[in-house]
């Protein structure tokens, strides 16, 4: 989890490394992001990694052992998220690019 914070707002950046979150259950975990950080379920992306290690969330409906993983994650994404909180610090966003030889890339932003 990254927390932004611009002085007022706070946003959070999750990720999870799960093969797919469905919508219905992504909005879940941010109502309880939201209720144990006080962010905006609005400013709150969760984005889930491909891997074959962890369940799918959601399949199969009312597995006993699916609902306890989901509930394990929702309570270690809320902590994830307040940690990252409390660590804000200041930063500095800057615009710049570089060039590798042979590879195409461009660095829109750069934390100093």
């Amino acid at each position: 989890c990254v927390a932004v914070n611009d002085g007022k707002n706070t946003a959070l950046l999750i990720t999870v490394d799960v093969t797919s979150i469905g919508n219905d259950i992504c909005e879940n975990f941010k109502k309880y992001i939201t209720t144990a950080t006080k962010v905006p379920a609005e400013n709150i992306i969760i984005s889930a990694t491909h891997t074959h290690t962890a369940p799918s969330p959601g399949l199969p409906k009312g597995d006993t052992a699916s609902i306890r993983w989901l509930a394990d994650l929702n309570t270690a994404m809320a902590n994830v998220a307040k940690e990252a909180i409390a660590d804000l610090s200041d930063a500095e966003i800057h615009n710049g690019t570089t060039e590798v030889k042979g590879m195409a890339f461009v660095r829109r932003y750069l934390l100093g």
